[in-house]
Parts: structure tokens; C-alpha cells; sequence
């Protein structure tokens, strides 16, 4: 007769399916950052080229036009390369969870390692002002990204600003044209700029930084975050912390008489 092998433990399926997780979500994490390597270096390329471009033209109007030109590029590739941040600190959160799944409490893996050497370095909360001087180094690749677009929207912006008050125009329409596009532009670059603050602020000390998403995916999951597990392991009633009382080799000895 054929014996019934038992059916796999669902720890096991959970281990199981962790385990073929974390190559994937490790090849996301890099096309990801290759994707934002690839916004950052185009809105870059673009600008230069659009304003040497713009150099040759002679019609005040198109100098004008051409000179906000990048802008069309740069807000959006910095908007992208936001959502691209957003979406890592998302899968870095549930990589963590993966790593509480697979590893024991000697070994956390590299993502909760990294975010307990982030603790031990004082950098997990920083103030504002320490976010915007750029004195954490943890947080020195997002704020360096945000100034980075901050200044590929204004330059474009202020030369197209120095050029229209400095410039003859040949006709009234022509000079009420620019100021009309140059008002518009100025308007989409403020919000783009207010809204990508915002959400590396939400990356670095909000509700979308890796420790948030941490907490998040634990939840959804049903599982406790590592720093919940510890702290239960330390009380005083955890029937883990307790002594098991020693029993000596010699009540099992009986006499002989």
C-alpha cells in the first residue's frame, strides 16, 4: 500500500513563497533606482540641449518659448522620480517583513540591519533643518535629488525671466505671449516644487519613509514588527523569559537498602 506523504506545513508554504519573493522584489529595487538614475540624467541632458538649442534662434518670442522649453522635460521626470522613491520604500518595507519571515532574531538580514545601524547612527527621525542642510548622510541621495530638480526648474525659469525683461520686442502680442506662458510655467514649477517637498518629507520622516511602510505592511499581514517582538520578549511574565527550574540527577536515584 502506498503510504500518504503529510501535506506541507502552511510555516513552510510562508518560507517557501518568502524565499522566492526576495529575488524578485531585489531585481525591482534595481531597475527601480535605474529608472530614477535614467529621469535624473535625461532631465539633465535635456535642459542642455534645449538651451543650446534656443542660443540660435532669433525671434524673441521662440528664445523665450525655447528657454522654458526643459521645463516640459524636468517637472515630469521629477514627479516620476518621487513616485520611483515612493514605491522603493514599499518594497524595502515588505522586504523587511520577508527577512522577519526567513531569519531569526541573531540574524535580522541586511534591510532590518541596515535600519538598526540607521538607529544606532541617530539618523532615523531627522529634523527639518537637518534634512534641508543635508547633515545626515542616510537621507543626503533624496534631498541631493530634490535640489538637484529645484535647480533645473528655476534656471530655465530665470533666464526665460532675465531674457523677456531685457529684450525688444517687436510687437505688443509677442511680449504678452511670453509673460502669458512664462506665468503659467511659474505656476506648474511652484506646485511641482511644493508637491515633490512634500513627499521627501514624507519620505525621510513621514508616513512613507521605510519604517512606516514597515509598520504598514505588518499590519496588513498580521504579523508584529520586529521592535514588538522584542519588547514582548523582555516583559517579565513572558513565559519565554522565564527559568526552567534544574532538576538534579539525584532525585532519580533511588537507595538501596
Amino acid at each position: 500500500m502506498k503510504e500518504n506523504k503529510p501535506d506541507v506545513a502552511v510555516p513552510d508554504k510562508i518560507e517557501e513563497c518568502a524565499k522566492r519573493e526576495i529575488p524578485m522584489l531585489r531585481e525591482e529595487l534595481h531597475n527601480l533606482k535605474k529608472c530614477q538614475i535614467a529621469f535624473l540624467t535625461t532631465a539633465f541632458t535635456a535642459t542642455g540641449l534645449l538651451l543650446g538649442f534656443t542660443s540660435k534662434l532669433e525671434n524673441p518670442l521662440h528664445v523665450c518659448l525655447g528657454m522654458l522649453a526643459p521645463l516640459v522635460i524636468v517637472l515630469p521626470a521629477s514627479c516620476f522620480f518621487f513616485d520611483k522613491a515612493r514605491t522603493i520604500t514599499r518594497i524595502v518595507g515588505y522586504f523587511r517583513v520577508l527577512e522577519d519571515i526567513l531569519n531569526d532574531s541573531n540574524f535580522p538580514g541586511w534591510e532590518t540591519a541596515l535600519s538598526e545601524f540607521r538607529e544606532k547612527d541617530d539618523a532615523i527621525d531627522p529634523s527639518l533643518r537637518e534634512i534641508i542642510t543635508m547633515q545626515k548622510p542616510h537621507f543626503q541621495y533624496w534631498s541631493m535629488a530634490f535640489y538637484t530638480f529645484v535647480f533645473l526648474t528655476i534656471f530655465p525659469g530665470a533666464l526665460s525671466v532675465v531674457f523677456a525683461v531685457s529684450a525688444e520686442w517687436p510687437s505688443i502680442l509677442h511680449w504678452i505671449a511670453c509673460y502669458a506662458v512664462l506665468c503659467v510655467a511659474s505656476v506648474l514649477a511652484v506646485l511641482c516644487i511644493i508637491r515633490n517637498g512634500r513627499l521627501i518629507s514624507a519620505l525621510l520622516r513621514g508616513e512613507n519613509s521605510y519604517h512606516a511602510n514597515y509598520k504598514k505592511w505588518c499590519e496588513i499581514l498580521g504579523r508584529q514588527t520586529r521592535e514588538s517582538r522584542k519588547e514582548k520578549h523582555k516583559e517579565p511574565n513572558n513565559p519565554a523569559n522565564r527559568s526552567q527550574p534544574i532538576h538534579s540527577k539525584t532525585s532519580h536515584i533511588t537507595t538501596q537498602t
